[in-house]
């Protein structure tokens, strides 16, 4: 007597994924009628005024076109580090690691985790991507801060949006430019993919259409069992708190 054939597993699984998808689009349909919905009342919430930010990247950007030969000369060095980039990742695909890795290279601040990853730096392809960014991104920080005749209000505040911006599109931030994402989705078959938009679609249900991030489980707390429901008391006042 023979045993039952085991299921096909890889059926199942596909199965599984085909499923995932489809409770992935209802829901992701819903809350995108719910943020439309949230958009034309009264109580839509915007991250910041875009006025108040066109205003002063329009001030820094007549301030750099005020001095065009700054710019031009800024232009060029950036060009010639990117030949120079260009050039040492050639030699590095074809095996001149020596002479390559001796050559300048940018560097993620202290205390910059993004490129932890040993691959940031022993796989040819995105240490490419890695200094392609750095070099990128700091050639603006650099630039941005160079410019003269900005009040330090404005300073402040186009300082803060480039590094958002900076920040954002960080290729960390991306599946297919980020080593230890890709290695994760390729052994979980893309599972780990789908879990992930799982996780941001609860968020964007929390928030009724508005990203919410969940910080803890909001689950795990009931008033009265594991939350304190006796009075209150102030310990300290002034005129901030």
């Amino acid at each position: 007597m023979t045993d039952d054939p085991a299921p096909d597993s890889t059926a199942d699984q596909q199965a599984q994924m085909v499923e995932a998808f489809q409770n992935l689009s209802e829901r992701s349909q819903r809350i995108a009628q719910a943020f439309m919905e949230r958009q034309a009342s009264s109580d839509g919430f915007q991250v910041a005024d875009p006025i108040v930010i066109g205003k002063a990247f329009m001030e820094l950007s007549a301030k750099i076109m005020a001095d065009p030969a700054k710019l031009a000369e800024a232009q060029a060095s950036l060009m010639r580090q990117y030949a120079d980039l260009w050039s040492v990742a050639a030699r590095k695909m074809t095996g001149e690691a020596a002479e390559a890795d001796s050559a300048p290279r940018s560097t993620p601040a202290s205390g910059d985790k993004r490129f932890k990853d040993d691959a940031w730096s022993e796989d040819a392809v995105y240490d490419f991507i890695k200094q392609s960014y750095l070099l990128a991104s700091n050639w603006i920080y650099d630039t941005v801060r160079d410019v003269e005749g900005l009040d330090s209000k404005t300073r402040e505040k186009v300082d803060f949006y480039t590094r958002q911006y900076v920040n954002a599109v960080s290729p960390t931030n991306f599946a297919p430019t980020n080593p230890k994402v890709m290695r994760a989705t390729i052994d979980s078959k893309g599972e780990n993919l789908v879990k992930g938009f799982e996780n941001l679609l609860r968020d964007l249900e929390n928030g009724q259409g508005q990203l919410r991030i969940s910080m803890t489980d909001t689950d795990a707390f009931t008033l009265g069992e594991n939350v304190a429901v006796s009075p209150g008391k102030v310990v300290y006042q002034n005129d901030l708190m």
